[in-house]
């Protein structure tokens, strides 16, 4: 029995000169188009009724959300920060090392 392994490179962004088409945006405008302001952000109060509704529907229709009363310690989420900033800023070869396997949740790769 062979099994084949696909892996699917993420693409060198230090060599590119333009954005692929595969990583752009698609402009939506229509009058529904948000703004990310702190009045605009949906807000789910996990302390409060409804999370999973409000949560799924904030997902759905913007895409984020801002949770409060998760009682993360602020110390704890700063650090997870930087960590994530010390990740990104490695070199490309250095972050693929740690490249994800096709169905991993974890690892470096394309999201």
């Amino acid at each position: 029995m062979s099994t084949n392994i696909i892996v699917t490179l993420p693409l060198d962004f230090e060599s590119m000169t333009k954005l692929p088409d595969s990583h752009a945006w698609t402009l939506i405008t229509t009058d529904l188009d948000l703004v990310a302001t702190p009045d605009t952000v949906p807000v789910v109060d996990l302390l409060g009724s409804n999370v999973a509704s409000l949560a799924h529907h904030a997902c759905e229709t913007c895409g984020y959300v801002q949770v409060t009363n998760h009682r993360i310690p602020s110390d704890l989420i700063s650090q997870a920060e930087i960590q994530t900033g010390r990740l990104f800023s490695l070199p490309t070869q250095q972050k693929l090392r740690t490249i994800r396997s096709p169905n991993g949740l974890t690892g470096y790769g394309l999201a």
